[in-house]
């Protein structure tokens, strides 16, 4: 299977591990190549007191011209940091050549935090990158962000004691143009969660973890999270995990439905039966530790369902082949 290509169109800081320092080893590490397209190069990321920036902006065109020259074609793009209205242009002209049917558009729109735009950005910023939004299939947002985008009341949604006003500020945010929006970093009580809208379903979901210290910021946690997102996303991983899981729910039946059936059979060896079932469940209590081995080893997912298929393969054969001896 041919390693997919992710455009990664973002800034890189020096100190702060976050942006492409994030991003690139994430993707590397889940078997997709990483292909960086630096907005800009920072001393340190923006959460310190102070920082020098280098803007690369005149440099990203001529990028993108190269790439078209050799053939690149991408599997995913995902951008992130931008310098301004102007860079948000630059990226739409990149997309008009690279996003092609097929291709993942992932937008982190990145604007501001803790209710605030940030310094270096302004109201045309945030109108440009509303047309980036609009052409994304996800987007991942914070909460500061969303409620830029969807002019929505930051004071009162972060106040809010439910996800209630999130999920409708995700459902206003898909209304744009992106399938899909989570929206990141919301504080509700001790815990931190998720919050998404997946508009071709019209689902609300939302994943949530005690936050761990408390008023203090992690940087990079969103593009940790936007990176693993499109690593899974691009490698097309979600069809194998259903599989997974589908394959899971199966054998449990087919478990249950053996016991059945043997203990009817033959009621007498009922305690022998009970033995063989708690062998079998041994069995595939070893083999999740050995598919996720296997995995790793590979770099590939998909190796770890052909293990799944060969147990099962094993266990068909097994059913029609095998003769009990009397």
């Amino acid at each position: 299977m041919a390693v997919p290509k992710v455009a990664a169109i973002h800034d890189l800081s020096g100190l702060g591990k976050c942006s492409l320092t994030a991003a690139v080893p994430v993707l590397s590490a889940m078997g997709v190549q990483a292909c960086p397209l630096p907005t800009a190069v920072l001393s340190n990321q923006t959460g310190f007191p102070s920082y020098a920036c280098v803007d690369l902006s005149r440099h990203l065109d001529a990028f993108t011209r190269e790439w078209e020259k050799h053939g690149v074609r991408f599997d995913g793009v995902y951008t992130g940091f931008l310098c301004g209205a102007r860079q948000v242009r630059m990226v739409e002209r990149f997309l008009d050549r690279f996003y092609l049917p097929g291709t993942l558009l992932l937008v982190d729109p990145v604007l501001g935090d803790n209710g605030k735009l940030y310094p270096v950005f302004g109201r045309t910023m945030c109108d440009s990158l509303k047309s980036l939004v609009a052409r994304a299939d996800v987007i991942t947002p914070n909460l500061t962000e969303a409620c830029i985008l969807a002019d929505g009341d930051y004071a009162s949604v972060a106040r809010a004691q439910s996800l209630e006003p999130v999920w409708e500020l995700a459902e206003r945010l898909a209304g744009m143009g992106p399938r899909t929006v989570i929206v990141t970093g919301v504080h509700r009580g001790d815990l931190i969660c998720n919050a998404g809208f997946d508009a071709r379903t019209g689902r609300r979901f939302s994943v949530g973890n005690r936050s761990v210290g408390s008023g203090r910021s992690f940087s990079g946690t969103g593009d940790l999270l936007a990176s693993v997102l499109c690593g899974g996303l691009v490698r097309g991983e979600t069809a194998v995990y259903a599989a997974v899981g589908l394959t899971g729910f199966a054998m449990a039946c087919v478990f249950a439905t053996f016991y059945a059936v043997a203990t009817k059979a033959v009621p007498e060896k009922a305690n022998e039966v009970a033995g063989l079932m708690i062998l079998a469940i041994s069995a595939g209590a070893v083999s999740g530790p050995v598919c996720g081995a296997i995995v790793r080893w590979s770099g590939d997912a998909h190796w770890g369902m052909l293990f799944v298929a060969l147990c099962v393969g094993y266990m068909l054969w097994a059913s029609f082949k095998l003769k009990i001896k009397q």
